[in-house]
């Protein structure tokens, strides 16, 4: 699925009024379309702090998650928390520690 369309309703986002934002995505098979695009309209990114979270099923999340924190720090994102739940963890309802733990995570980053 590497570079397919999908239609997205994305406007330009400043992001300077926020000290932090939370980036959901999904991690498709070898890349994403919905969030390269979201991120392609970021504006004025250098002020929050990025707590990116991703859920997937497949093969080579780490790396995938990786990519995109790199990808954003190479835009002068200040990235500082990330969180990937796999399906297996959904499915067996293993998730919750691991998303409270990142929730505890964020809230910090509010203060």
């Amino acid at each position: 699925m590497p570079d397919s369309k999908v239609e997205i309703e994305n406007p330009e986002m400043d992001l300077s009024p926020y000290n932090v934002v939370l980036l959901g995505f999904p991690k498709w098979t070898f890349s994403c379309p919905p969030l390269n695009s979201f991120v392609r309209k970021l504006r004025n990114v250098t002020g929050p702090k990025f707590c990116l979270f991703m859920t997937s099923g497949g093969f080579d999340e780490h790396r995938f998650l990786r990519a995109v924190g790199h990808k954003l720090t190479k835009m002068g994102c200040n990235v500082v928390e990330y969180l990937m739940v796999r399906r297996k963890q959904i499915q067996r309802e293993m998730y919750s520690v691991s998303v409270d733990l990142f929730a505890k995570r964020v809230e910090e980053h509010l203060h």
